[in-house]
C-alpha cells in the first residue's frame, strides 16, 4: 500500500521569516511514501528536523501539531502511526493544496485528532448503502466475557452487601459505571473494558480517601484491572482503546448548557444523520449519561465526544448546512472542550 504524504502551502508571511530560504524543502515532504516507511520515518523524517524546528520557532496555532510532531521524532518516539496514518489520507486534497492551507489543516488535524484519542470502542463507519453504523469489533469468547463479569459482579456484590461504614454503596460511581455494562454482550466487549478501567482508576484513587483501605475495596480493583486484562488478552485492539481512555485528561465537566442541549441529541439526529439502530442506541444512551449524571463517567464522555466529532466532521465535508446540522457541528466542537483545547 502506498499513501502520498500532502504538501502544506507556506504563506507569504511565514516565508520572511529567517527560514525562508529553506521552509520549502519542510513544506513539501517526500511523496509516495510505503506505510512501513512512514510507520519508521514519520511524515518527513531525517533530514528536516533542523528545518522543522527553524520553520515552527514561528508561534502560529497552525503549526502546532507539527511542533508536536517534530519534538516526538527528534526523541525517537514518533507520534501513534495510525494517527499520522488517518492525517496523510482522510484530509481532501483541496485542504492540503488550497486558499488559506494551513489554517485549514490545523482544524482538520485537530478534528481527526480529537476524533483518534476518545477511540475508546469501535469506530463509526459508513457503510455501502450509506447509513453509518458501529464497526464490528473481534468476538470475545462468550464463557471468558462472562467469567469475567461474573467476577466482578461478585466482588461488587460482596461490598454493597457488607454494608460497612463509609464503603461503596449502590449509588457510588464505580457501582453505576460496573452495573451499567454487565448486561451487555460480547459485541460490545471494548465497552465493559473500558467502563471497567474507568470504575478501576476511580477506585484506586478513591480507596484512603473516599472508601476505607481494605480487603473488599482492593479485590474489587485488582478483578476490575484483570478482567480487563482478560478481555485485552483475546481482543487486541481492546489494549490501545484502554490505554488512550487513560491518557485523556479531562478540562472541565459538561456545564448546564451541555446537558440540556444533549438531551436534544436524538431528535437532531434523527432528523440529520443516518445511523443504524445499534450506532442510534449507542449514541443516545451516551448522551443520556452524560446530561442526567452528576459526575459523568469519562468512558462514556469520550464516546459522546467521538461519535459527535466523526458525525459533525461527516456534515461538514458533506455541506449539510441547515439549522440542525449546524447545531449539531457546533454541539460537537463545544463538547470537546471537555477534554481538549480550542485550537482548530
Amino acid at each position: 500500500m502506498t499513501v502520498s504524504v500532502r504538501a502544506i502551502p507556506i504563506t507569504a508571511e511565514q516565508a520572511r521569516e529567517p527560514v525562508r530560504a529553506r521552509s520549502k524543502a519542510l513544506a513539501y515532504l517526500d511523496a509516495d511514501k510505503s506505510v512501513d516507511e512512514l510507520r519508521s520515518a514519520t511524515l518527513g523524517g531525517g533530514s528536516n528536523m533542523d528545518l522543522g524546528h527553524d520553520l515552527l520557532s514561528v508561534h502560529n496555532k497552525s503549526f502546532a501539531f507539527w511542533s508536536r510532531w517534530f519534538d516526538a521524532a527528534e526523541r525517537g518516539a514518533p507520534l501513534d502511526f495510525e494517527l499520522q496514518r488517518r492525517i496523510v489520507t482522510e484530509i481532501p486534497d483541496d485542504v492540503w493544496t488550497g486558499e488559506d492551507a494551513p489554517r485549514r489543516v490545523a482544524q482538520e488535524i485537530a478534528r481527526i485528532e480529537r476524533g483518534f484519542r476518545t477511540s475508546v470502542v469501535p469506530p463509526l463507519i459508513v457503510r455501502s448503502d450509506g447509513i453509518w453504523d458501529i464497526a464490528e469489533d473481534r468476538q470475545i469468547s462468550q464463557g471468558a466475557l462472562d467469567f469475567a463479569k461474573a467476577q466482578v459482579e461478585s466482588s461488587l456484590d460482596a461490598i454493597i452487601a457488607s454494608g460497612g461504614g463509609n464503603g461503596l454503596t449502590e449509588t457510588s460511581f464505580e457501582a453505576n459505571l460496573i452495573r451499567s455494562v454487565l448486561s451487555k454482550d460480547g459485541s460490545e466487549a471494548s465497552l465493559i473494558a473500558a467502563a471497567f478501567y474507568n470504575s478501576c482508576l476511580s477506585l484506586k484513587r478513591n480507596i484512603g480517601n473516599v472508601y476505607p483501605d481494605d480487603s473488599a475495596h482492593n479485590i474489587l480493583a485488582n478483578v476490575l484491572y484483570t478482567s480487563v486484562e482478560e478481555i485485552c488478552s483475546e481482543i487486541p485492539e481492546v489494549e490501545p482503546r484502554i490505554a488512550r481512555l487513560a491518557e485523556l485528561e479531562s478540562r472541565h465537566y459538561p456545564t448546564k448548557e451541555d446537558r440540556a442541549d444533549l438531551r436534544s441529541v436524538a431528535e437532531v439526529l434523527e432528523q440529520t444523520v443516518p445511523l443504524t439502530q445499534r450506532a442510534r442506541r449507542e449514541i443516545e444512551e451516551a448522551a443520556d449519561v452524560v446530561a442526567n449524571s452528576e459526575n459523568p463517567p469519562r468512558v462514556w464522555r469520550a464516546i459522546l465526544v467521538n461519535r459527535l466529532t466523526t458525525l459533525g466532521g461527516w456534515l461538514d465535508q458533506v455541506q449539510q448546512y441547515d439549522k440542525r446540522a449546524n447545531w449539531l457541528i457546533g454541539l460537537a466542537k463545544r463538547i470537546s472542550g471537555w477534554f481538549f483545547s480550542g485550537e482548530g
